[in-house]
């Protein structure tokens, strides 16, 4: 299945719930997170260069969505969700592709999707959005090697070499870490710290800073542990 990757940012609890429900009926969408602070938001998107689209509120619990968003260094597809109707021209002049005015209808919803799938697609008639895989290859020595994503419980990385263990075995490949996680799908993979990527359908237990990862106990840096605990529903 193809789709674009997004993010809620949203200090509504309820609003984020009644958005994501919207977004899992478009099969084109897959929501990554929904997120209520501005601070959350930023110290995700530092993580995952890989988002397509924002569903950005307004009014973030003090701060601003607008002033979020001029903040951003990388450019993202946008759609503001508000209570606010005076600040449509500023999100227009921003590059917005829709602004929703809260509370607004499961056809307008369908409406400001379609019109981004529009927009995306016109930018490049080429696009290729990103597909889930379920098999990678990996580069051993001379030889390349198909392994099932589904059977990797964790990668470890080293430098410009990266150890990926399965339940069976492992093997040493020559990749870095920041390619790796860009090729791994996020719902599946997430990131522990500098050196470990773990497979989530995996996680047994989580102690403190450490994951027990099938047999394996897996470090979690701490500028990492929030995004974990969030990652897992824990927070």
């Amino acid at each position: 299945m193809q789709f674009l990757k997004c993010i809620i940012i949203d200090d509504d609890p309820l609003a984020c719930t009644l958005l994501a429900e919207l977004i899992k009926q478009k099969k084109e969408l897959r929501l990554m997170a929904a997120l209520h602070t501005a601070e959350e938001a930023s110290s995700f998107l530092l993580l995952h260069k890989d988002i397509d689209l924002i569903f950005l509120d307004i009014d973030l619990n003090g701060s601003s969505g607008i002033t979020f968003l001029r903040k951003q260094k990388q450019c993202y597809n946008v759609i503001f969700t508000t209570s606010h109707e005076e600040f449509a021209l500023v999100a227009f002049e921003l590059g917005a592709i829709d602004y929703l005015k809260k509370p607004f209808s499961k056809e307008r919803f369908n409406k400001a999707a379609g019109r981004l799938l529009k927009q995306v697609v016109s930018k490049n008639h080429n696009h290729e959005q990103l597909t889930v895989k379920e098999q990678m290859f990996f580069k051993t020595g001379r030889t390349f090697k198909n392994v099932a994503l589904n059977d990797i419980l964790f990668f470890k990385g080293s430098k410009d070499y990266i150890k990926v263990v399965t339940g069976n075995d492992s093997m040493l490949v020559l990749m870095t870490m920041q390619k790796m996680i860009t090729k791994l799908d996020p719902q599946r993979f997430m990131r522990t710290g500098k050196s470990y990527i773990v497979n989530r359908e995996y996680i047994k237990y989580i102690s403190g800073n450490e994951l027990t990862v099938g047999e394996y106990k897996i470090p979690v840096s701490r500028a990492y542990l929030n995004t974990v605990k969030k990652y897992l529903g824990l927070v």
